[in-house]
């Protein structure tokens, strides 16, 4: 499901996948506890290459999320953020 939102949401604003620096995941319905579903996610959207970090959390972790991008940008350039919850 979080690899879909964050393919949707790299296609919806016509973002390449090489043009994403960081992933962020938010999720308090991950799968597994480690390793965590970024790492996942980030390599079924093709992220090989690109830090990828966990936040287990629910509802809040998005904004979270956001909030912590949007203080990383200016090092990882295009962060994509994505929160997804069973």
């Amino acid at each position: 499901m979080a690899a879909r939102a964050g393919s949707n949401c790299l296609e919806q604003v016509g973002v390449m996948p090489s043009q994403i620096g960081m992933v962020v995941l938010a999720s308090g319905s991950g799968e597994r506890r480690f390793p965590g579903p970024a790492c996942s996610v980030a390599h079924a959207l093709g992220l090989t290459d690109v830090p990828a970090l966990d936040l287990p959390m629910a509802s809040a972790g998005a904004l979270f999320g956001m909030s912590l991008a949007s203080q990383l940008c200016d090092k990882y350039k295009n962060i994509l953020v994505i929160a997804a919850e069973l």
